[in-house]
Order: structure tokens, then C-alpha cells, then sequence
């Protein structure tokens, strides 16, 4: 494919004007990283329970996550928050998410509070991997589609101690995979 794209390129431009071959690949190797997809990884960072929403720039590090389909968030307390915290996806927008990763030891609670904003799993094996030996709860907001699962899929994997607690409304129309090598309860359920 790129061998043709070149062919392709060398009859278009005259002979004293083309690019040798290393040049060629130079380019093709700055048009293919420019292109490639680059995932946007973002870390919470409010374990105060107060100003907790995800449209809050200082809520993650190193700022507000993209939200597309190769946005990572990253929840990881530590022992000096120690306890239970709540994430607010809030606004009537959708918050395009490939992986949430929960490492760490509070539990972790996502919630929505808008009832036209929902968090959509989307972009390549789109997942949420519990890491550590904090619990999961994606809880029923005033959303009225909590989760929305692209043809994508979610699968929840990882091999922390934590559990996961899924009783918000799920939509969308792919399926929900949990394949995960810690041996913990799961609860999935309407809110």
C-alpha cells in the first residue's frame, strides 16, 4: 500500500525533482506517526469529594482529557486518600472514553449528572481494568443512559483485588465481556 502510494508519487513528479529513497521513507515515517493515533491519558486528581465533575481542568493531570475514542483515565488514590470519592461525568454532552484503569485502594465511585450526558466506551477493545484493590461502583445518575457500549464492546479485566459494581442504565449495542483474573464478586444491575 505505501509502496504504491510512492509509485504513484514518482509519476507525478518530474525526474530532476524526485526524492531518493531515503527521503522517501523519512517522510512516509513522519506522515505514518502523524497520523497514528496517540491515545490522550489523563489522571484524576480531586480526592475531596468537592468540585469533583470531569469538566474540571484541574480534577486531572496533566489537564482535561480529550475525550475521544483513545482517552485513558486514570483513578488511582493512595494511602493519603484512603476512603471512598465520587467523579462526576457531568454536562449533557458524551464523554468518549476507550479505558478507565482503577489502581489504587479507595473506592472509586462514577456517577453522571445530566440526563442527556452519558460516558461512551468506543475506539479499539475498549475496557475498564481494575488494577488494585480499590472497587469500581459506576452508579444510576440522572443520566438517562449511564454507560453507552459501542459495537466495540467493554471488558472489564485486570488483576486487582478490587470489584466492580455496574447499576447504572447500560445502553448502546455491543456486549459486556468481564474476563478478569482476580476471583471477585461483580454486580451488575438497573439503577
Amino acid at each position: 500500500m505505501l509502496q504504491d502510494f510512492f509509485l504513484q508519487l514518482r509519476r507525478q513528479i518530474p525526474r530532476g525533482k524526485r526524492l531518493n529513497h531515503g527521503r522517501r521513507w523519512a517522510i512516509a515515517a513522519l506522515v505514518w506517526v502523524s497520523g497514528s493515533g496517540v491515545a490522550s491519558a489523563q489522571t484524576w486528581t480531586n480526592f475531596t469529594n468537592s468540585g469533583n465533575t470531569w469538566s474540571t481542568a484541574t480534577n486531572w493531570s496533566p489537564g482535561l482529557p480529550a475525550f475521544d475514542a483513545t482517552t485513558v483515565l486514570t483513578f488511582d488514590s493512595t494511602a493519603s486518600n484512603v476512603g471512598f470519592y465520587t467523579a462526576i461525568a457531568d454536562g449533557a454532552t458524551t464523554y468518549n472514553v476507550n479505558q478507565i484503569v482503577v489502581d489504587g485502594i479507595a473506592a472509586t465511585t462514577l456517577t453522571n449528572n445530566n440526563a442527556a450526558g452519558t460516558i461512551r466506551f468506543a475506539g479499539t477493545n475498549p475496557s475498564i481494568a481494575i488494577n488494585g484493590a480499590a472497587t469500581l461502583f459506576i452508579v444510576n445518575g440522572t443520566g438517562t443512559t449511564d454507560l453507552t457500549l459501542t459495537n466495540s464492546g467493554l471488558g472489564i479485566v485486570g488483576g486487582g483485588s478490587g470489584g466492580v459494581a455496574l447499576t447504572g442504565t447500560i445502553g448502546g449495542s455491543g456486549n459486556l465481556t468481564i474476563n478478569r483474573t482476580a476471583a471477585l464478586p461483580y454486580y451488575v444491575g438497573g439503577g
